[in-house]
């Protein structure tokens, strides 16, 4: 990370540990979901989705993603921010359940619901400090439209996980902002095939096609890589 003048304190709302409770997290807050330490002056954060084995997009997700982007939007800037899982993938995607939820509730409740996600996405986007998706699990769906909003995407080299947008599967489409930051990307032509055909790469294939800054052996070097980046 390159650094800045400006480093994130305790006081601003960043433990120099890791949240020693999560349950314990203020209400509005982050803690139970979104977990943050200070690594010198680089803010890293763990998703580790409660509910179940996989981070989804969930009602927490978007709250607590809402408090810490807004605390990171306040303070001094910190040289950059890391984003990780606890879990063996990075994300999901979308909560099912709360998908179909909103989907019974009629198409304005479906649309407010990505336009939430879309606009957390693009606040970090936008952040004045450099953002880095961490990834040594599969990332798909709205897991994956989360690290293409990071600036960078650092992955294990491992052949097993799996990289994309499979939401055309389930009848939907990328719905927090892939189908933008995709074309951008790759180009249209390149997107179109992608996000039509469900094509879930891997490391390497999404490194070939540059959505995959670099390529590392193991969880250790992913962490320094992103320090380093």
């Amino acid at each position: 990370m390159k650094r800045t003048d400006h480093v994130l304190g305790d006081t601003d709302g960043f433990k120099a540990e890791t949240t020693p409770d999560p349950d314990a997290a203020r209400p509005g807050g982050w803690g139970r979901y979104l977990r943050t330490e200070r690594l010198g002056d680089v803010v890293l954060v763990t998703m580790d989705d409660p509910s179940g084995r996989a981070n989804k997009t969930t009602e927490l997700f978007k709250e607590e993603l809402d408090a810490l982007l807004s605390a990171l939007e306040a303070v001094p800037a910190p040289a950059g921010l890391l984003i990780r899982s606890a879990k063996s993938s990075f994300g999901v995607g979308g909560d099912i359940g709360q998908v179909t939820g909103f989907a019974g509730q009629g198409e304005a409740a479906s649309f407010a619901d990505s336009e939430r996600i879309k606009a957390l996405f693009l606040r970090l986007e936008r952040l004045p400090f450099p953002s880095v998706a961490l990834l040594e699990g599969t990332a798909a769906g709205g897991g994956w439209e989360l690290a293409l909003a990071c600036d960078m995407r650092l992955c294990v080299d491992v052949d097993t996980i799996r990289l994309g947008l499979p939401e055309v599967t389930f009848g939907l489409v990328p719905g927090a902002g892939g189908m933008v930051r995709l074309p951008h990307m790759v180009g249209l032509e390149r997107a179109g095939a992608l996000i039509a055909g469900a094509r879930m790469q891997t490391p390497a294939e999404a490194a070939a096609d540059g959505l995959v800054d670099a390529l590392v052996p193991d969880r250790a070097a992913l962490l320094q890589a992103g320090i380093n980046s």
